[in-house]
């Protein structure tokens, strides 16, 4: 995930703002998926007018060396949002509605900790062969709706667009199975064989494709 971080502070224990949301850990959860490297620093302070815009560095923001803290503001998707405490956020500024952040601690960001953690089946390794033939999917196919806020943060980390030409096949080669097992990855669901791939064993097979994509940035 990567966000724009404000350079405003947020008073904390102020009970300022347009909604709070509380949930236990949710600091320690941005910590993990908010690409530090990657996100967006405040404007430097220009001395001159004419100066060209400039922006800090990862290092003069963190510059005592502390990680995401009580305090920071960041701007995700139209949101502002503001961490109170370990365990809370507030909702300082929304285009989307009240809602926003309600989705953003119960949705968005399970979704992108549950493709960093993996899923619950033993993977030796996943093998990526993008598809280009029309005629990939058989008849006996069945679909895996994977969930929304899950699918785009996959996409969103890997570069996917929307309503690609062909699906990406994935090979999953696990322990659980006799031999490695294939299934395609499409905008918003996973293909798989059912002759290969028990249906009850979709959900997790397709968790973990999805998360060792995710975290080795292979597609």
């Amino acid at each position: 995930m990567k966000v724009t971080f404000l350079r405003d502070k947020y008073r904390c224990g102020s009970n300022c703002g347009l909604y709070p949301a509380e949930k236990p850990g949710i600091l320690e959860s941005l910590r993990k998926i908010i690409d530090i490297q990657g996100s967006t620093y405040p404007e430097k302070f220009k001395e001159k007018k004419e100066d060209p815009t400039e922006y800090m560095t990862v290092l003069e923001f963190f510059k005592d060396n502390r990680p995401l803290s009580p305090g920071d503001m960041f701007l995700y998707e139209g949101q502002i949002i503001a961490i109170d405490n370990p365990n809370r956020l507030v909702l300082a500024l929304s285009e989307t509605g009240g809602t926003a952040l309600y989705r953003f601690v119960e949705e968005v960001v399970p979704a992108e900790v549950e493709l960093l953690e993996g899923g619950s089946v033993s993977t030796n390794g996943v093998e990526i062969r993008p598809e280009t033939e029309t005629e990939w999917k058989k008849e006996t196919y069945e679909s895996f709706p994977v969930p929304y806020y899950k699918m785009k943060a996959w996409r969103d980390k890997l570069g996917r667009p929307e309503h690609a030409e062909f699906p990406i096949r994935a090979i999953l080669d696990s322990n659980e199975f006799l031999f490695p097992v294939s299934m395609w990855i499409g905008d918003w669901e996973v293909w798989y064989d059912p002759e290969e791939i028990d249906p009850e064993m979709i959900a997790d097979a397709a968790q973990e494709v999805l998360a060792w994509t995710y975290q080795e940035g292979l597609i």
